[in-house]
């Protein structure tokens, strides 16, 4: 009994600093898992993506817009204005397996041991088309959705069109070479959205209030 004060000293000495990885281990989980930050990273993946893929002289890029609706506010990833069209782009950084078809109200997401189910993003990208042709007068033609899955997550049912990984959205994009608007209406757009994006801040610390209180994140 007189030697148990000694060792367990010694073993102490030894571990001590594996004591701070006790705490600090449930924390990074957290943070890695917390889904506001982790749209905040695959929004960034695509923003340094398009920022080497997409020219800057054709695609004027806006990011993290909120736009009020009938149906109160809501957030916009990104958004490139181009004569081809304005993009509308919603992130997702899953992981997984995805099932999911274009017109279904819910996706699936699939890991090993669970599954979730999940808004089909393309109506969730519809509401934010909506709102941007009300705001900017255009009609759908002149809008284009596009969703992008920044994660590993892969579809294991066939992806609708619109739906792109982060490694061929760019491409996607591109493909549209129909003129839609000019140069004087991309100006005016572009004039219309960096006004809204500086009157937008508070809409964002209201739209960041209503989905903690929605979704506790």
């Amino acid at each position: 009994m007189s030697n148990g004060l000694p060792l367990a000293s010694a073993f102490l000495k030894e571990v001590w600093w594996l004591l701070p990885l006790l705490f600090f281990l449930p924390l990074l989980r957290w943070l890695v898992t917390h889904p506001r930050l982790k749209g905040t990273v695959g929004e960034r993946r695509v923003s340094r993506r398009t920022s080497r893929t997409l020219d800057a002289h054709v695609y004027q890029t806006f990011d993290d817009l909120v736009l009020e609706d009938d149906k109160g506010l809501t957030q916009i990833d990104h958004v490139y204005v181009s004569i081809y069209g304005v993009f509308v782009l919603e992130t997702k950084n899953m992981e997984g397996w995805i099932f999911g078809g274009e017109y279904q109200r819910e996706w699936t997401q699939v890991f090993p041991s669970q599954k979730r189910k999940f808004q089909n993003p393309l109506r969730q990208n519809y509401r934010h088309q909506k709102a941007l042709e009300g705001v900017l007068g255009l009609s759908e033609r002149q809008i284009h959705s596009v969703v992008v899955f920044a994660g590993s997550a892969t579809f294991k049912t066939q992806m609708p069109e619109q739906v792109r990984y982060l490694h061929d959205y760019a491409d996607y994009i591109q493909s549209f070479r129909q003129q839609v608007l000019s140069e004087q209406e991309c100006r005016a757009i572009c004039e219309k959205l960096s006004r809204l994006s500086q009157a937008g801040r508070t809409h964002k610390e209201a739209h960041r209030r209503a989905l903690q209180n929605r979704y506790g994140v």
